[in-house]
């Protein structure tokens, strides 16, 4: 959790809930008439952007309080733990449009940049802040506002947090672009089987296939019923399993097949009677499984599931004596197999194949020996391709890993510490070389003097409200008791001045910039005496500037 010692030395750590407005959007209620305005929900709000291709529409009683405005930070309230508080910036896209309770608006105080605010919260979206801030019901988690307005909040000055969103924003471009290679690997991955298959069983006649239409083929053509064992038809499984048996019969649910594998570790599984009343779909090692529900993904059935069985949205092959298990399960996620089963989906919320169709797919039935050496052609190549997703799937993860150090690093860690160095030394490289002397040959004992005990410069315990820690425990910082009836400028002030300007300036903006009167040249100079001698100023020779402003100043 973010605390007084993870962010760099000088920036302070408020609450969310001082810094900027908080609220959340207004709950879903039965539409009960009057004028609908479209919404946002979490669906909408995905990580830095928001998708707005699918915008509802419901009534709002609101007198205009969930109106979004240009700049809004919008957040998750409820997700799955790892993604809860997923933020995004509205920038006006669609206008007017508000939004639901699911999804917490965070619109700026004037000392915050919205889109620091934005990296921020990705950051503690990415770093577990928000997933230990929440809590979890039914396996969802939910960033209640109390939580999220408590969390602490740091906050550099505001030129400083423009220049570290920017920053932020440039890094995100390159790891967008590395996110969107690995994306082009994994779909040309997912393709090359499919379109391998294709090469290898039908070679050029795969042009003459299209969706839902079978095309011509080098070998005879056959239909699926035909191919499989006469005493085990094309069937699907178990209607109602019922209630997970620890010792019970495992079965093979449309979430468990994967392409080319089944997920047996967690396997669900019924009582024997129940598997007994199905048992036409009982599973034996090489059975081809298609699943028909929504996903046409295919696998072959492993030895450890022998006796097992499969539920309504999955169907079963056992391959006949004409033909090879492998070489069907190759032909069944072919790209045009896959073509001709899609077109014969039927359903728009939950597409799906009935067997009728199912058992009219056309299969291209080589001979056994032409068929057993395609499916070890294209096993060996099912073997490369796993492999090389294995190793792209291992980049997807280091990259999510890179892109939450790198945020973290960015708005409050140790590269947003460098960010401000960097900006303080060049802003501070405008200090005339006149005012660094004169800094110099202030008389010590007029110093001494200034900082007496009990006067401008101690410093004594005191307790700020708006200095927390993680924990929401109130810090006891160093503050300045000023002289009475006398200007005092910190070092702190001199130098987020200096930000502030960004060194283009000229001493009468800095000294402007301060509202430097003339009882606050002395505390002005102390300052700089400290600064220099700390090397957080430098400076270059100006010296006709700085001396006529001294004049004007002292007169």
């Amino acid at each position: 959790m973010l605390g007084p010692s993870s962010i760099p030395a000088g920036w302070n750590a408020f609450r969310v809930g001082d810094v900027g407005e908080v609220i959340v959007g207004q709950q879903k209620a039965r539409d009960k008439g009057g004028a609908a305005y479209p919404y946002l929900r979490v669906a909408n709000v995905q990580d830095g952007f928001l998708d707005l291709a699918d915008v509802q529409e419901m009534v709002f009683s609101d007198n205009g309080r969930y109106v979004l405005e240009n700049g809004d930070v919008l957040l998750c309230e409820g997700q799955s733990r790892e993604l809860v508080g997923r933020a995004a910036i509205y920038r006006g896209e669609l206008h007017p449009l508000r939004i639901q309770n699911s999804v917490i608006r965070f619109r700026s105080g004037p000392h915050v940049v919205p889109e620091y605010a934005l990296h921020v919260f990705r950051s503690y979206q990415k770093s577990g802040v928000f997933a230990r801030s929440s809590k979890a019901t039914t396996g969802i988690a939910h960033l209640s506002l109390s939580r999220f307005k408590a969390l602490p909040f740091p906050l550099p000055p505001l030129e400083l947090q423009r220049e570290i969103a920017d920053t932020c924003g440039d890094v995100q471009i390159l790891l967008d672009h590395v996110n969107e290679v690995i994306g082009s690997v994994e779909q040309t991955l997912i393709a090359i089987v499919p379109t391998a298959a294709d090469a290898a069983i039908l070679g050029d006649h795969s042009r003459t296939w299209s969706l839902g239409q079978s095309g011509t083929s080098p070998w005879p053509l056959r239909v699926a019923r035909d191919v499989v064992d006469p005493d085990a038809p094309i069937v699907y499984g178990i209607l109602k399993p019922g209630p997970h048996v620890e010792d019970g019969i495992p079965y093979v649910r449309g979430q468990d097949l994967q392409q080319w594998f089944i997920r047996t570790q967690n396997l669900l599984r019924c009582s024997p009677a129940v598997a007994a009343k199905y048992s036409r779909s009982s599973l034996r090692p090489d059975d081809v499984l298609l699943g028909i529900i929504r996903n046409t993904r295919v696998a072959v059935v492993p030895t450890e599931l022998e006796g097992g069985n499969v539920t309504q949205g999955t169907a079963r092959f056992r391959a006949g004596n004409e033909i090879d298990p492998r070489y069907l399960a190759h032909w069944l996620s072919s790209r045009s197999a896959q073509a001709w089963l899609k077109g014969h989906m039927r359903g728009i919320d939950m597409p799906g194949l009935n067997l009728r169709d199912v058992r009219r797919l056309p299969v291209p039935l080589p001979p056994l020996e032409i068929q057993r050496e395609i499916a070890g052609r294209l096993d060996a190549l099912v073997g490369n391709a796993d492999l090389l997703s294995q190793s792209v799937a291992n980049g997807r993860g280091w990259t999510r890993a890179l892109e939450g150090a790198v945020l973290q690093s960015m708005a409050y860690g140790e590269a947003a510490g460098k960010i401000a160095d960097q900006r303080r030394a060049v802003s501070a490289s405008w200090i005339p070389t006149v005012l660094i002397e004169n800094a110099a040959a202030l008389p010590e004992s007029h110093v001494a003097k200034i900082l007496a005990p009990g006067r401008a410069g101690d410093e004594v315990g005191s307790t700020r409200s708006d200095e927390i820690d993680a924990s929401g425990r109130e810090e006891t910082v160093p503050v300045s008791i000023p002289v009475t009836g006398a200007q005092v400028v910190s070092t702190e002030e001199l130098l987020e001045a200096l930000d502030g300007l960004g060194g283009e300036s000229t001493p009468e903006d800095l000294y402007a910039r301060l509202g430097l009167s003339e009882n606050g040249i002395d505390s002005f100079y102390i300052a700089l005496r400290a600064a220099v001698k700390a090397g957080t100023v430098k400076h270059e020779s100006a010296a006709g500037v700085g001396r006529s402003l001294l004049a004007r100043v002292h007169e």
